[in-house]
């Protein structure tokens, strides 16, 4: 058997799409598996190399304040779209804010444009599998502050604090399409439905993309956005089936499956940085009628 080329893997993985490094993520060799490994931090780096100007710094501030990064600066991590984000969202606990905005006003030289009062953490259930009947947008949010640098923006947004030992990415169940749900921390990065994702397909929720506290006039231009990006939207997996013969029979990616972040559908990378079991609340996405099921 030929011995490996590390330089030569070294400049070829970094060139593949996330599911076939993902794939690539099996191997015989731990020489192989290393630098999987590495490329998939350097991936994580590039996240934070989008808007900040001192990578190791950002990551250092968001690991120790429990923040992580989401929405489409995220999705770009995971999905075979190619894109360029118009924002980056961080996602800060209460308790941490100041520490971060601190951060990002002195060593990111971002300067603060605006700040918006939401105060809608009543709208979060205290019982976990009521969360698909939540539509209203920016449910679970405290605060939004919208940070500039010349051409990059960076919205951040401040939810309570209720978990003080871990990453909390329970604001993440209430988004309005699944290709939001994948989110990226100091050391690793996590996404909630990688079969679709990685096909640049996603579900949307269709309360939560109707809902009138939804932003802007019309909801259908963010639908129009991510088509025109080139991802395709349904409210249920059977909007890609041929037939009826292809229904869906449940799993990870079905919008009834009860789901957590780190369960046995997610994909986290680098799989040494992740948690080692499923954390946070329980979610079912919903967004359709269950009689779907009853062909």
């Amino acid at each position: 058997m030929p011995k490996l080329n590390i330089p030569v893997l070294h400049r070829v993985i970094p060139l593949a799409d996330m599911e076939q490094v993902v794939a690539n993520c099996r191997p015989a060799s731990f020489t192989r598996l290393t630098v999987n490994d590495e490329d998939m931090q350097e991936r994580v780096d590039g996240i934070f190399a989008w808007f900040a100007q001192d990578v190791q710094a950002m990551k250092a501030v968001l690991r120790d304040s429990r923040a992580f990064i989401a929405g489409s600066l995220a999705l770009t991590l995971f999905c075979p779209v190619r894109f360029e984000p118009s924002n980056a969202d961080i996602f800060v606990p209460h308790t941490h804010i100041e520490t971060v905005l601190h951060h990002l006003t002195t060593t990111q030289s971002l300067v603060i444009e605006s700040t918006s009062v939401v105060n809608r953490q009543l709208d979060v259930p205290l019982d976990p599998t009521r969360d698909e009947r939540i539509t209203t947008y920016g449910a679970g949010i405290l605060e939004i502050r919208r940070l500039r640098r010349g051409e990059k923006c960076v919205n951040v947004y401040t939810f309570l604090d209720t978990s003080p030992l871990t990453v909390n990415t329970d604001i993440l169940n209430f988004t309005w399409a699944t290709l939001l749900m994948n989110y990226v921390t100091a050391d690793y990065a996590c996404c909630a439905y990688p079969s679709m994702t990685f096909l640049g397909r996603g579900l949307y929720h269709m309360n939560r993309w109707t809902d009138p506290t939804f932003p802007g006039d019309n909801s259908h231009h963010l639908l129009n956005t991510y088509a025109e990006r080139g991802f395709e939207l349904s409210r249920h997996p059977s909007g890609w089936y041929e037939g009826l013969e292809d229904r869906c029979e449940g799993g990870w990616s079905c919008p009834f499956e009860p789901r957590r972040f780190g369960d046995g559908g997610c994909l986290t990378v680098p799989a040494i940085g992740g948690p080692v079991s499923a954390v946070g609340r329980t979610w079912v996405f919903g967004g359709v009628s269950r009689s779907i099921h009853d062909w």
